[in-house]
């Protein structure tokens, strides 16, 4: 069976036998489908299922979710298209959209899976068949393989069993390969890696990017026999491009896109600059006509006030001056100032404290009923959850270094795949001792996800949160029934019916920490989380964030829509059809289409 719509197959990057095979096909809960397409061996891509199956059970544990979400996943080896032994996997959205209803915020993109669960609709010809996309590859699985005693099929060695099926032993570590001690010292539980790359998919997942100087980026590689690369570095949002459908090519950019809504969270010096605004900053610069040819685009933009903004950007992230933080509630006052054209956010050169932002200790609370418990006896506190964040965090501090402003050296993106989308999203590799480790740069080898997730929370208070039996209900996605929610009480005249709610405490150990989960509830998820205090209206930066920002932005007006960066494939290949994008698409006036994001971009 072939993927049709937007899907894995977009740059033909796909063996014809892996992508015309028949998908393997689970209702992993009851809200979310798992497609997977996987041919290495039956009883190996048993395995991989098992192990997607898990990894969204730990996210609908804690995220309610109002529509049904599907993935569809794919395990094979990279090799076979562009090699790539060190990359683990990598996992985006399968859509993006901006969201003109009460829930939304036209100035931001939101990845499909969470615009389903905000949208009125839930049944539109714009969602596309599959909410995230991930790949898989089997490569690292195999090469460490290779330094064990061939002979020795009974402990792994060797490249494929007697009977031709593949070894235990290698990269991965799956459950069904035998108890948490059974893990070796060089495996990584798969499960890790497959929940990190769900959570990339849901939305975890940043626009700005160094486009013009990343080593991988495809614009660069127009540009830098022209501009000097130092010129080039400069972080920005998503580019507004297209290429003209002949002879491969010229390229055209006519200015910068939403960001995606992770992004609206987004500070630097201790919560005093926001992206965000900086952002809007960007999105008025426009270019058009001939002055919209990449070459051009570029001059014009090196000529403007907002330059000194995105080279200041690059340099205080690429060298890690300031903190980067993702910040759940905006900060008591914006940092701004006025240049020669308007205002711009201007960004402190001074260093900033990279904990500054998490970990307050917090002190001893009375014990509470219904603990659960961890194994771990020596918890010298409890305490619910949602005053753990109160009290602990006021946001988390994000990755931010050379290396995730150009080809990043973990195992989501080598030098020669170009994933913008993933350079900032990430949590500081400081924090893969703390209980949000599963979104660091870094997977555990030795040991497995929920060893390892026991270990790190057996340093905090053990942690509790309230649990309903009539989630849905308790979170007033809706007053009553519907003919939406309920076909069979259409026409029904009968009162709506009251659920009878029991609530009790349940023990908080996920491998998706505090931290991850109010992220992903500051974006617009409904968690099992107390929703966020309102933002102080006596705050500017707070109004802003919370009021000015839901009224759409004046951008450049674009005809050429909005989508991701290209790989270098597509701008070598002379005259490609898929290169002509449609432009915005509407749904009944109040869903409007931003960019289809495939989950890599191929690279020759």
């Amino acid at each position: 069976m072939s993927w049709t719509g937007t899907g894995f197959d977009d740059d033909d990057a796909l063996p014809p036998s892996l992508a015309n095979s028949e998908p393997w096909v689970v209702n992993a809960t009851d809200k979310v489908t798992v497609e997977l397409l996987c041919i290495i061996d039956h009883d190996f891509c048993a395995k991989v299922l098992d192990a997607i199956r898990h990894a969204v059970g730990y996210f609908t544990e804690l995220v309610y979710l109002r529509r049904q979400l599907v993935i569809r996943a794919v395990y094979y080896e990279f090799c076979d298209h562009v090699c790539a032994n060190d990359t683990y996997g990598m996992g985006s959205p399968a859509k993006q959209f901006t969201l003109p209803f009460k829930d939304g915020d036209m100035n931001f993109a939101y990845p499909q899976a969470l615009a389903k669960q905000l949208s009125p609709y839930e049944y539109t010809g714009t969602w596309t068949g599959h909410d995230i996309v991930i790949e898989l590859n089997h490569d690292p699985y195999m090469m460490a393989l290779l330094p064990l005693n061939a002979s020795d099929a009974s402990t792994g060695g060797g490249s494929t069993m007697a009977n031709g099926s593949i070894p235990r032993g290698g990269k991965y570590w799956f459950r069904a390969d035998g108890t948490n001690e059974s893990i070796l010292p060089y495996q990584v539980d798969f499960e890790s890696i497959v929940l990190h790359q769900l959570l990339h998919g849901v939305g975890f997942a940043s626009s700005w990017a160094a486009y013009f100087s990343s080593e991988a980026s495809p614009f660069r590689t127009l540009l830098e026999q022209v501009v000097p690369v130092h010129q080039l570095k400069m972080l920005t949002p998503n580019p507004y491009w297209t290429v003209e459908p002949v002879n491969g090519g010229p390229t055209y950019m006519t200015g910068f896109q939403p960001t995606m809504i992770f992004d609206k969270f987004l500070y630097l010096d201790n919560g005093s600059t926001s992206l965000m605004e900086m952002g809007f900053a960007m999105q008025e610069f426009c270019a058009q006509g001939n002055d919209a040819f990449i070459l051009h685009f570029v001059q014009q933009l090196q000529a403007s006030p907002i330059s000194a903004m995105a080279r200041q950007l690059y340099d205080v992230l690429d060298q890690a001056k300031s903190p980067l933080t993702f910040q759940f509630t905006p900060p008591p006052a914006s940092n701004t100032a006025t240049n020669g054209s308007g205002t711009c956010p201007v960004i402190s050169s001074a260093s900033g404290a990279s904990n500054a932002t998490t970990m307050v200790v917090p002190m001893a609370v009375p014990e509470e009923d219904g603990d659960q418990g961890n194994g771990n006896d020596d918890d010298n506190a409890r305490m619910d959850i949602n005053e753990y964040l109160q009290r602990v965090y006021r946001g988390v501090p994000l990755l931010s270094s050379h290396s995730s402003l150009n080809a990043l050296d973990h195992h989501e993106q080598p030098s020669r795949l170009f994933r913008p989308g993933v350079s900032l999203a990430h949590v500081d590799d400081t924090r893969e001792h703390g209980l949000d480790f599963i979104m660091t740069a870094t997977y555990q080898e030795g040991t497995t996800l929920q060893a390892w997730t026991q270990k790190v929370y057996r340093h905090h208070p053990a942690l509790f949160y309230e649990l309903t039996s009539d989630a849905a209900a308790s979170q007033n996605w809706t007053s009553a029934p519907t003919s939406e929610d309920d076909d069979n009480d259409a026409g029904n005249s009968a009162p709506p019916r009251v659920p009878t709610i029991i609530t009790k405490k349940k023990r908080y150990a996920s491998p998706i920490g505090p931290g991850i989960l109010r992220i992903l509830q500051a974006m617009g998820y409904n968690t099992i989380l107390a929703p966020l205090p309102p933002a102080d209206a006596s705050s500017s930066s707070s109004s802003r964030s919370s009021v000015a920002s839901h009224q759409e932005k004046k951008r450049c007006n674009d005809a050429y829509g909005m989508k991701p960066p290209p790989s270098k494939t597509k701008l070598a290949n002379p005259a490609n059809p898929r290169l002509r994008l449609p432009g915005i698409v509407s749904l009944n006036s109040v869903l409007c289409l931003v960019s289809i994001v495939p989950s890599l971009f191929h690279l020759n």
